[in-house]
């Protein structure tokens, strides 16, 4: 196989959300533009700290609000570096992402976006070519896909806390068929739980490794 590389884009959330990921991580509780924001316990608290790496959250009355565009601007601004005709692969844990990542690249490519998630599976639209470049729910769409070959560039706009999950979709882009140099590119936001969810891939796979 060709080689594959992983970058990592950092970006710092602005300080409004970094207040809001303060106050949620330390107190399970936090408020924003009058909204209220609470965690029943540290496994929910890390499922929202992640939603608000993305720029937004779910008040304590089911609206989701937004909060920052940090990481789909710092999603964009690395799109506007490629050439407009590369075929790009996304995956993305939450469907907020998926939804956010598909009119991101729809707008910067001025083409069709597949979407192969779990309500909606679009996969015939990218291997036919109708849709120029495909994003995926990591859970849904990690596994059983052959045709995502087409791509090189491979972004992850947000992370499952699954090694298994996360290794079968890098094995979608990189297997037999893939002819070119793959760029696997991870939107990370500094000093979060972004961060912490790749450490623990890594020392997962290395005891597995040792193991």
């Amino acid at each position: 196989l060709p080689p594959a590389t992983h970058n990592f884009i950092e970006f710092d959330l602005c300080p409004a959300a970094r207040k809001v990921y303060r106050s949620l991580e330390r107190d399970l509780v936090a408020e924003f533009g009058g909204s209220h924001f609470t965690a029943a316990n540290a496994m929910v608290a890390t499922l929202r700290l992640q939603q608000l790496t993305s720029g937004y959250l779910p008040d304590t009355d089911g609206n989701t609000q937004s909060i920052s565009n940090d990481k789909a601007q710092a999603f964009e601004d690395s799109l506007q570096d490629l050439p407009k005709d590369e075929r790009i692969v996304v995956f993305a844990k939450f469907r907020r992402d998926v939804a956010t990542a598909r009119e991101i690249l729809e707008r910067v490519q001025g083409k069709r976006c597949a979407e192969i998630s779990g309500s909606v599976n679009e996969l015939s639209l990218y291997a036919s070519g109708e849709a120029q470049s495909a994003v995926l729910n990591i859970q849904s769409g990690g596994e059983g896909l052959n045709d995502l070959v087409e791509s090189r560039y491979c972004y992850y706009y947000s992370q499952t806390h699954s090694l298994g999950q996360y290794e079968q979709s890098i094995k979608r882009v990189h297997r037999p068929g893939q002819k070119r140099h793959v760029h696997y590119i991870h939107l990370v936001a500094k000093g979060t739980v972004d961060a912490r969810i790749y450490r623990r891939h890594e020392q997962r796979r290395t005891v597995i490794d040792s193991a």
